[in-house]
């Protein structure tokens, strides 16, 4: 499969085929922020000397929407990932009409490049931010070969997000047997979103095992980061509401409401075209939409109280 170039952020190489990380910023044009973690993890990693195992890869996303400051052209890219929109763009010719879909194409090929050249252990991280402030968590599906990984990462889990969100890369994935998940950082320009990341993907290259901790001291300040980032927060949520936005729904969210932040029941979150909205719940505000793309109004998550800790 050939490597499309303009998706391709960088790429270390070590020692052995067993295990491989991809990482994918800018899957929405308007979400640079993880295009610049890796870019850090790959200039400390290109510039040093110290052992290596494996390959990391990292890759841009939607690179027209990028181009364009938008989060996406025609349609969005992080919800065509599925087994007949894959088929259509591998063999469409004319993307005049739906760019996005080149991007699906190209980034899907570049992907596969990458594994299929037999590593024992592939993982890919989707690195996303919100227009909302505050909060970092992972989207994954509640199965046990995510979970060793997704513990080591200290971030709040919000287990069945992925069912509420159709068509995402990660869910293509998972679905092709390999362990992947979606890192939310936080607001799409504060640059502590940057920092989360970065930290989120070397961790991830430690407990892979492509770096040792006794060589990269840096390793120790990466978890301390993310240990301190999410003290506060809920470690085990499920979604309990989401808003859809349906074309010409006029929907406004109300100014000021951040991830995690909580709410009663009753509280107004947003209007649209039909009047107020309010919570139906107890709980805990995510990715409030306060951007003019998107289809996500809000989601309203609740702390699970009895989960025993992923392990």
């Amino acid at each position: 499969m050939p490597i499309v170039q303009e998706h391709l952020i960088g790429c270390k190489t070590g020692k052995g085929k067993k295990q491989l990380l991809i990482a994918i910023g800018g899957m929405h044009g308007n979400e640079i922020a993880g295009i610049q973690a890796i870019e850090r993890v790959l200039d400390v990693l290109k510039n040093s000397s110290k052992p290596f195992n494996g390959t990391f890869v990292g890759l841009i996303g939607n690179v027209q929407a990028i181009k364009a400051g938008k989060r996406y052209l025609h349609s969005d890219l992080n919800r065509i990932w599925d087994e007949a929109n894959v088929l259509l763009a591998q063999s469409a010719t004319d993307f005049s009409k739906i760019p996005d879909h080149l991007m699906l194409k190209q980034l899907h090929l570049t992907i596969e490049h990458f594994t299929t050249q037999g590593f024992d252990e592939i993982c890919i991280i989707d690195l996303h931010t919100t227009s909302a402030n505050g909060g970092v968590f992972i989207v994954c599906p509640d199965e046990e070969q995510h979970k060793k990984m997704i513990s080591r990462l200290h971030v709040p889990v919000i287990l069945n997000l992925e069912q509420k969100l159709k068509g995402t890369a990660m869910q293509y994935f998972w679905q092709q047997q390999m362990v992947s998940f979606a890192f939310e950082g936080g607001n799409h320009y504060s640059p502590q979103s940057v920092d989360k990341m970065e930290s989120a993907l070397w961790l991830c290259l430690e407990y892979m095992g492509c770096v040792k901790r006794k060589d990269f001291d840096n390793i120790e300040y990466h978890d301390l980061r993310l240990i301190h980032a999410t003290e506060e927060l809920p470690h085990f949520c499920k979604v309990v509401e989401h808003h859809y936005i349906a074309p010409g729904d006029a929907f406004a969210m109300e100014p000021g409401f951040t991830n995690f932040q909580p709410v009663a029941r009753g509280t107004l979150l947003a209007h649209d075209k039909n009047g107020p909205i309010r919570s139906s719940y107890d709980g805990f505000v995510l990715m409030p939409l306060y951007q003019s793309q998107g289809s996500d109004g809000y989601f309203l998550i609740k702390q699970l109280t009895q989960r025993a800790p992923l392990a």
